[in-house]
């Protein structure tokens, strides 16, 4: 452990943290941590002979900085270096892309067919939709998002 903590930098506390924090992120933040440990590989290669472990503190180095520049930007501090902004901007953007996933969007994903045919069988409206879902299936949503459910299941088929 002495070895990664001299490669690193980085305490031990803080290495456990960020990766525990890694863990609870979605697919997009964990790509962008993946892209940041390619570019600290190399540097790292030339300070040691052992692969594993400066594959290993590749990603906590990695894993360190994104949750470095996540947690300074939710704290809005002023005190973080301008050159992190740009690699931070798109992990932040991942993340809040994910957070913006709207749960009565994925539940209507269940009734997805009966849905379809309303709209292009029976040709009701999308109000009319919304209403049948809210009497019928307990599932209370508005007609404007009956709407972007609609585009977005037509286009992606």
């Amino acid at each position: 452990m002495n070895e990664l903590i001299r490669l690193t930098h980085i305490p031990e506390l803080d290495q456990q943290k960020a990766c525990r924090w890694a863990c609870k992120q979605p697919f997009s933040v964990k790509l962008e941590i993946s892209k940041l440990k390619k570019t600290h590989f190399h540097y790292l290669k030339t300070k040691n002979d052992d692969l594993i472990l400066v594959d290993l503190a590749a990603h906590i180095v990695a894993t360190y900085e994104v949750y470095s520049i996540v947690k300074n930007k939710s704290k809005k501090s002023k005190t973080y270096d301008l050159s992190d902004v740009k690699s931070g901007r798109s992990i932040y953007a991942a993340m809040i892309k994910t957070q913006l996933k709207r749960p009565k969007f994925e539940k209507m994903l269940n009734y997805k067919i009966e849905i379809i045919k309303m709209l292009e069988i029976d040709q009701l409206s999308y109000r009319k939709v919304s209403k049948h879902l809210s009497y019928q299936r307990k599932l209370s949503v508005s007609h404007t998002l009956v709407r972007q459910f609609y585009l977005e299941v037509k286009n992606d088929a």
